[in-house]
Order: C-alpha cells, then sequence, then structure tokens
C-alpha cells in the first residue's frame, strides 16, 4: 500500500513537469517568431522566355524582427537551367535591415515549348527553414526552321542522268513543325511547273536530310540551263526559306540568251506563231494565224503581233484583230495598229500611240489616237454610222510609297450620240508596313450631237483601303458617281467592306457590299434601267490538317426594272436568308482533292407572293488524271431567274450541270490527250449535252502540233440544234532576231600536249568530253575537242578548265573583240605534290591555338604564276601540279603573330609517277623568362653579423 502511494506521487510530479515545460517551449516558441519576423519577397513569380534569353530576378529579403538574422540563401533550379549566380548566399541583417539578391540564369534554345521550369529560394538558418518561394518559368513558342540546299549547281551530261538535290531542314525552334517543301521547276520539264510537294513534321531542335529527285528528259536537256527554286512554307502558309539550285546541260555549242533587264522594254510578246482552222470540212470554216515576236537592233526594238481571221465562206472580208507595228528605244516608243485602252471609258480601235519615259524623275507620258474600229482592214464606209474616234494623254509618277496617274480623255460615240470628256485622278499610296491606300476622282461631261443644250457633266470619287494590323485585315472599297459621269461606272454607288481575323487556330470575317445602278440618259437616247444589290455576311472557316471546312450565313436583296407589261416597267426585288456551308480536302500522297459547296435557305420575290426554298450544291473532285464538276441548283437565287420562271410560269427554277473529264500525258510527256463530257439541264433553256476531246503533241523542242473535237446538242421544247466543230493546229515558237549587233563568236580547242611544247603537233590528242567553264557557264568538248560560244558582246571572258585525270591547264582570260576568235589550250601532264604541316614548340612556347585546317599553301611555277591550296583538319595538303621546277611556300601573312615557318621557300621538282613528301615546320616563339636571386633576410642579417 506503502509503495502504491509512492508511485502515484511520482506520476504527479512527472506530469506537471511536462505541462510546465511545454507552457514555457510554446512561449519561447512565440518569443522567438516574434523576434524572427522576414519579409521574403521575389521580383516576378512567372516569366515567358524563348530560349537563348539571360533572365534576372531580385529576391528582396527585410528583417523585420527585433533580432539580427544570420542565416543564408540556397537557389536551386531545374538541371536544365543554367544558374549563373550563385548556389548559396550568406544574410546578416539587423532589424529593419533588407538586402537586395540579383540572380541570374540562362535558358538554352534546347528547352521545348509548352513546359514549366521552377527556380526554388530557400531561407535557411541553423535550426532549419525559414522562408521559401518559387519562380516559374514558362518557355513562349519560337518558330525558327531553316532550309538549306548542300548543293548550288548541277550539271547534266545526258538521259542517264538525273537531277538529285540534297536539302538539309532543321527545326532550331522549340515546338514541333508542320512544313511543306515545294520545288518549282520550268514548265518545259512539268506542264504545271511544279514538283509534288513534300509535307514533313518536324520535332523540336531536330533536323533531316531529304533529297528532291527527277529524272531527265528530253525537254529539260534542251533548255540548256535553268533555275529551280525551292521554297520552304510553314503549315499557315508563311514561308520560312528558299533555295536556288543552278541547272547546266553540257553542250559543246551555246548561243548567248539576253536576260530581259537587258533589254528593259515595255512590250509582251510571245515569241511564237500559231496557225489554226475551226469548224474544219465544214462550209463555216474559219482560219487563223495569230502570233508575235520581235527584233532587236542596237539600244532598239521593234515588235510585232497579228491576229487574222478568214472565213471560207466570205474570203473576201477578213478580219485583222489585235495587229500591230512597235517600236522602241532610248526610252522612246511608237505603236501603230489596232490599239485598246482600258480606262474608265475602255477605248479600241486603229491608230497609233507613243510614249515617252523620264527614268531620272520615274515618270512617263503617253499620248494616242483611235477610230474605234476593231477590224484593221475594214473601210468604215460601209457601216451605218460612223465609227467615231478617241483621243488621250496620260501622264504616271511612280515614287518609293506614292503612285500618282492622271489621263485626259476625248471620245466620240456615234452609237449613244454623245462626245465624252473625262479627266482620270488616280493616287496610291503604300505604307512601310505593305499597307495599301488609293483614291480616285474623275470629273468629265457628255455633249449630245445635235443638241448642244443636251451636256451634262458628271463626277466620280472613291477611296480603298487594304490595311493589316496583327491578325486583322481591313478590306474596303467605296465608289461614288453620278447619274451623267461619261465613264461606264456612271450612276453607281459602290461600298465593299471586309474585316477578317486570321489565326492558327480559325479565321473570321464579317463582310458587307452594297451596290447601286441608275445612270443618266440624254433626251432621245437609249432608255437606262436601274438595279441594286446588296449582300451582309458573317464567317468562320477551320483547317484540320488536310481539311478545311467554312460557316458562312448571310443576307441578300436584289432590285431591278423589268417590263411586266409593254412599254412599262416596274420595280421588282427578291430577297434571300441563306446558310453557305464548305468543305475542302486535299491528301498529295493519293494525288485526291474533294471540294464542295452547300448553299440552303429561304427567298421572296417580288413575282411570288409566297416564300420558296433555295438550294445549291457545287463540288470538284480529282483524283490523278481524272476531275469531276458538278452543280445542282432548285430555286431563284437571283432575280433574273425568278423573272424568267415568272414569265414561263414554270414555278421554281431549277438546273443540273455534270462534267466529268481526264487528262493523260502520254510518251513521257509528248503527248497530253484530254477528254470530258457536259450535260446539263434547265427549266429556263432546256437541256444540252456537250462532248470534247483535244490532243496535244510535242513535234520538237519550238514545234507542237494539237487537235480537239467539240460535238453538242441543244434541245428546248420543240427546238433542236447540234453543232460539231473539229480545230487542227500548229504553234512553232521563234527566236528573238538581232540585226545590226556586234557579236561574236568565240571557239575554245583543248588538247593533250603529249610533248609539253605548248603547240599542237604531231602526237597531240584532242580532249573529248573535256568540261570547260566559260564565265561560269559549263561547255564539253567534241570529238575535235572545241566547244563554241556564240551571240557574245565584245567583253573579257575567264576560261577554266577543270583539272581531270593526270591533265591541267590554268584559268585563262580573253578579251573577246572581234568577230570569231578561236582560242587553242593545250592540257599538261599533272604529277602529286603532298605535304603536311607541323608545330614545333617547347615549354617557353606561347600558349597559342595550334590550327591546322586551312592554312594555304602556295606553288610557284618559274614563270611566278601561283597556284593555291590548303590544309586539311590535320595539317595535310595536296597539289596536282604539272611538271615542273616550284617554290612551295607556307603563306606567312595568314599565321599567327607568334607562329613562324623555319624551313619555308622550299624548291622541288615535281615528275610523273613520283610523289613527292614536304614537311613545314611552324616554330611557336618563346617567351622572354627573367631570372632574379633572392636572399632571406635571416640569413642577410647572419651574414652582416658574421
Amino acid at each position: 500500500m506503502i509503495i502504491s502511494k509512492d508511485i502515484f506521487s511520482v506520476y504527479r510530479i512527472y506530469k506537471t513537469c511536462i505541462v510546465v515545460f511545454l507552457v514555457v517551449f510554446s512561449f519561447h516558441a512565440k518569443a522567438q517568431q516574434s523576434e524572427k519576423k522576414i519579409d521574403f519577397i521575389l521580383s516576378q513569380k512567372e516569366i515567358e522566355v524563348t530560349g537563348n534569353d539571360l533572365t534576372n530576378i531580385v529576391l528582396k529579403v527585410i528583417n523585420r524582427g527585433n533580432v539580427a538574422l544570420d542565416a543564408r540563401v540556397r537557389i536551386v533550379a531545374d538541371k536544365s537551367m543554367q544558374l549563373l549566380s550563385k548556389e548559396n548566399r550568406k544574410v546578416n541583417l539587423q532589424p529593419g535591415d533588407s538586402l537586395f539578391i540579383p540572380v541570374k540564369f540562362l535558358m538554352t534554345d534546347k528547352h521545348i515549348a509548352g513546359l514549366d521550369y521552377k527556380v526554388n529560394f530557400y531561407l535557411e538558418d541553423g535550426k532549419g527553414l525559414l522562408k521559401q518561394d518559387t519562380c516559374i518559368i514558362r518557355i513562349g513558342v519560337k518558330k525558327n526552321v531553316t532550309m538549306t540546299a548542300l548543293i548550288s549547281t548541277i550539271i547534266l551530261n545526258g538521259l542517264n542522268d538525273s537531277i538529285n538535290i540534297p536539302l538539309r531542314i532543321a527545326n532550331e525552334g522549340n515546338t514541333i513543325q508542320k512544313i511543306s517543301i515545294v520545288p518549282t521547276f520550268p514548265s518545259t520539264s512539268q506542264g504545271s511547273g511544279f514538283h509534288s510537294t513534300i509535307q514533313l513534321i518536324l520535332p523540336a531542335f531536330k533536323d533531316t536530310l531529304i533529297y528532291i529527285h527527277k529524272p531527265i528528259t528530253r525537254e529539260i536537256l534542251q533548255s540548256e540551263s535553268y533555275t529551280i527554286n525551292i521554297l520552304g512554307i510553314y503549315f499557315n502558309g508563311d514561308l520560312f526559306g528558299q533555295s536556288n539550285v543552278d541547272v547546266q546541260v553540257l553542250k559543246s555549242v551555246r548561243k548567248r540568251n539576253f536576260d530581259p533587264e537587258i533589254t528593259p522594254y515595255r512590250g509582251n510578246y510571245n515569241n511564237s506563231i500559231s496557225l489554226t482552222a475551226q469548224n474544219f470540212l465544214n462550209e463555216y470554216a474559219a482560219y487563223e494565224l495569230a502570233g508575235g515576236g520581235v527584233v532587236d537592233f542596237p539600244g532598239a526594238r521593234m515588235g510585232y503581233n497579228i491576229d487574222a481571221t478568214v472565213f471560207q465562206n466570205d474570203p473576201n472580208h477578213p478580219n485583222l484583230r489585235n495587229t500591230f507595228l512597235s517600236f522602241e528605244g532610248h526610252n522612246t516608243g511608237l505603236t501603230v495598229g489596232n490599239i485598246s485602252r482600258n480606262f474608265d471609258l475602255n477605248l479600241t480601235g486603229r491608230g497609233a500611240t507613243a510614249f515617252l519615259a523620264d527614268t531620272a524623275r520615274k515618270s512617263n507620258y503617253e499620248v494616242g489616237y483611235i477610230d474605234n474600229l476593231s477590224n484593221l482592214i475594214s473601210n468604215s464606209g460601209n457601216l451605218i454610222y460612223d465609227s467615231g474616234r478617241s483621243a488621250w494623254g496620260k501622264f504616271e509618277h511612280t515614287g518609293k510609297s506614292l503612285v500618282f496617274q492622271t489621263t485626259a480623255i476625248y471620245n466620240r460615240d456615234p452609237y449613244m450620240l454623245v462626245d465624252n470628256v473625262l479627266i482620270i485622278n488616280d493616287f496610291s499610296w503604300i505604307t512601310s508596313k505593305k499597307n495599301r491606300l488609293s483614291a480616285t476622282f474623275n470629273a468629265g461631261s457628255t455633249d449630245g450631237f445635235t443638241d448642244s443644250t443636251k451636256k451634262k457633266s458628271g463626277f466620280l470619287a472613291g477611296l480603298n483601303a487594304d490595311w493589316k494590323i496583327k491578325g486583322l485585315l481591313l478590306n474596303s472599297s467605296n465608289l461614288v458617281s453620278s447619274g451623267y459621269y461619261p465613264g461606264s461606272r456612271k450612276g453607281s454607288s459602290i461600298f465593299t467592306e471586309r474585316l477578317s481575323y486570321y489565326s492558327k487556330r480559325v479565321n473570321l470575317w464579317a463582310g458587307f457590299n452594297y451596290f447601286n445602278y441608275h445612270p443618266g440618259s440624254l433626251p432621245g437616247n437609249i432608255y437606262s434601267t436601274k438595279y441594286g444589290s446588296s449582300k451582309s455576311e458573317i464567317g468562320v472557316s477551320k483547317i484540320f490538317g488536310n481539311l478545311s471546312f467554312l460557316l458562312s450565313p448571310l443576307y441578300q436583296t436584289e432590285m431591278g426594272q423589268y417590263s411586266l407589261v409593254l412599254n412599262s416597267y416596274s420595280q421588282e426585288k427578291i430577297e434571300s436568308l441563306r446558310l453557305v456551308t464548305q468543305m475542302n480536302y486535299s491528301n498529295r500522297v493519293t494525288k485526291q482533292s474533294l471540294f464542295l459547296n452547300l448553299e440552303s435557305g429561304v427567298a421572296h420575290n417580288s413575282f411570288n407572293d409566297k416564300d420558296q426554298f433555295q438550294l445549291k450544291v457545287s463540288g470538284n473532285y480529282r483524283y490523278g488524271p481524272f476531275n469531276l464538276n458538278a452543280n445542282l441548283q432548285y430555286g431563284n437565287f437571283y432575280l433574273g431567274e425568278a423573272f424568267n420562271s415568272y414569265t414561263k410560269q414554270i414555278g421554281n427554277f431549277s438546273n443540273i450541270n455534270i462534267v466529268p473529264g481526264i487528262q493523260k500525258k502520254l510518251f513521257k510527256n509528248k503527248m497530253i490527250v484530254d477528254a470530258g463530257i457536259s450535260y446539263s439541264k434547265s427549266s429556263t433553256t432546256g437541256k444540252s449535252w456537250l462532248l470534247t476531246g483535244r490532243t496535244e503533241y510535242q513535234l520538237s523542242s519550238g514545234t507542237q502540233c494539237f487537235a480537239s473535237l467539240a460535238g453538242s446538242q441543244y434541245a428546248f421544247n420543240e427546238y433542236k440544234y447540234t453543232s460539231n466543230n473539229l480545230q487542227l493546229g500548229i504553234t512553232q515558237k521563234i527566236a528573238n532576231a538581232r540585226l545590226g549587233k556586234n557579236l561574236n563568236t568565240l571557239d575554245v580547242f583543248v588538247y593533250r600536249d603529249q610533248n609539253q611544247n605548248g603547240q599542237y603537233d604531231k602526237g597531240d590528242i584532242n580532249a573529248f568530253q573535256q568540261l570547260i567553264y566559260i564565265n561560269g557557264i559549263a561547255f564539253i568538248t567534241n570529238k575535235e575537242g572545241v566547244v563554241t560560244y556564240k551571240n557574245l558582246k565584245e567583253s573579257i571572258y575567264s576560261i577554266s578548265i577543270p583539272t581531270s585525270g593526270n591533265w591541267y591547264s590554268s584559268d585563262q582570260q580573253i578579251l573577246l573583240n572581234q568577230k570569231h576568235i578561236r582560242l587553242e589550250i593545250p592540257l599538261s601532264k599533272t604529277a602529286t605534290l603532298k605535304g603536311k604541316i607541323k608545330y614545333v614548340f617547347n615549354e617557353f612556347s606561347y600558349e597559342i591555338k595550334k590550327a591546322q585546317l586551312g592554312i594555304t599553301i602556295e606553288a610557284s611555277d618559274e614563270r611566278g604564276r601561283i597556284t593555291r591550296t590548303k590544309t586539311d583538319d590535320i595539317g595535310q595538303f595536296v597539289f596536282y601540279l604539272p611538271v615542273g621546277n616550284y617554290t612551295i611556300s607556307v603563306a606567312s601573312n595568314e599565321l599567327q603573330e607568334e607562329v613562324t615557318c623555319s624551313n619555308n621557300n622550299q624548291d622541288v621538282l615535281v615528275v610523273q609517277k613520283k610523289i613527292e613528301n614536304l614537311n613545314f615546320e611552324l616554330s611557336i616563339k618563346g617567351r622572354k623568362v627573367e631570372t632574379k636571386k633572392f636572399v632571406s633576410p635571416s640569413i642577410l642579417k647572419s651574414n652582416i653579423k658574421n
């Protein structure tokens, strides 16, 4: 019993001690917390970078307690980040003091976008963690795909050759990219001019090597030379790279073709002539001769064009249209014949026009006169009315960002019985960001032939804008003209507005179009109609890989005057509300594409009190050589269709049209065959069939013939019409003729000089199939060892022959100042000379980089001619030199200042069948070392005592 009481007493004492300890500890902890009140603040909690960015974060530590702070800051960054500041930093702060700690780190360009990286900050003392915080580093998207063609020139030597272009594609950005590589070949090598597009998906920080391959055809070999343009395009259509590869076809004879930049003339001519027979073997046959070309003179050019048609049943009245003769030279020009000008009054007729170009002020002047007849050899006296006449003068100034045009026109129109006078003023301004503003202000008058009191004046004003701000694009076109404005757009009000937003994910737009046409007419003239329409729409489109969708609701109105009763016109109107849906699919791998367009809605027109359903479906499907077009319509979409349906009492308008076709290339693309059939059925115009076929065949590089057949049948009610049209034709390309030019010919004869005497004599051999470059153009010698370059201007030409086998010739230049010059080049036998450089140094030498790659070695022959080569990455070099004595040396001016060649300028005899080896010692200079003796003070003091 006594033992139990003692145990109970001890338990009570133990419990009391624990309670006292807990209370004291809690008070101490609270006191310590109050003593260590700290602010731990980061200048930025989140940072966005794109890679290779040096980023700063400032950490602020404030001691707001009443005791000194003795701690350290520890910084821990993700392993992929490069922390440039110290990872640990001591912090000693008195109460009320603060400390700013700058922290620098580098985000390399190998971080992938879309991931978060962390930098953690810890404040610790001897007892543990006091504070902590984290900064999040986000990697922004960086697009940077590069494309490099690993070759710049391809030389072709025959049909057995092929084009292979290696391309290195590198994604140096931080996000995966879907790209397309589009090579463009000339149309002579491929009808469309394009190679199959190559599509790639390239991960971030990866590269790849692809090859563009194309077999050689006869058309390519006949082109002699051309450039292959290769484009690199992002998925959204932006261009990221462009490379050009020059292709040269080896020939022994060439004619120099002059670039367009050398003869900057205005006239464009197709340099071909075509003869075509239409409705062949038919009483309505017609024969057409069409084409044009140029004749070049020194500093001038004459151009010609002809378009003549003769009808079999009326051979005495040929028709000559678009037939003219032009002459240009020294910034002036004159054209005589058929003249056409597309002003606001379209002018076409027979006459002449002349121009003057002031290139210094970037201004152009033009005047012209025509008689308004389209047939060059027509007799105007046979017409019911006079043809009329037109005259004009035009001034144009083209500045860096501003373009201004003003034109004055006089036009006499016997058909409308009026004289027109018109002044046209056009302004265009292009900003540095390729935004565009343009304005038009025109004024003029219309005067009646018989009554001068009928004279009316009018004007036209317009303002257009194409403006882009980031992803927003504004297109605005606005025009207003009075009823008696003499131009073709008289009495018009046209407003077209469109606002678009483009992004990688979706495209949005909203548009509005308003058109009103109500021209005035002079008393007694032909009645002028009144017409108006409007359209409002919004839309959205999105691309899903090879598939794209479009959705667009629209509201459309149309108004016009129609005669429902004789000599009486009423105002009619149609309104419609429709939804437009489009789908587009394209797959270059399977060579398939599909396009579908669906429009459906409700319309109401003034010819019918009831609402009418509208449906229109159109589509196109293409697979390889096969192509199919189809259109289906039900309901009146336009006012003219509603009028025809009303007058014919057929209710709703309907139409169907189906057009399948096929195109096939045969005989290595020499022949192209097209065939198709068209079926159409309309509720207002009946049904029709059309069968077409066309064959083109390339007879030679400049000659092409074709044959086509079209058979049609049209039926409506009791009417039936059938026709067949056979066409035959041939087209011949024409080379530019040149007269009066001092053009020369250069013949280069290359032979192997067996006896090394520099003369072609017995025993020497013609160099057959030897590659030669003349001003960078590749040639190959014929069996006689000769190449010929024609149509050359007087100049200095460079000839170089690459070393082949054991034969060599140095580069040469020749002044071509005679009609015909023959140059003979002997090829000398070559031998091989090898060598190596070696650095020599000791412990006192300067510490420098011992570069071995790219050091120039020179070989000088007895005539002082120098041949150079460079060392490889291990210091070795090689020469292929003609037999003879040479002095071989290291180019001292390219060595580092601390390096000298101790055995430079070595003489050597180069002979065949023996490979000489030379070694050059590159000595690295030594540092100057001064030696001084020092005596210990204790020894010195001991010596003094002694």
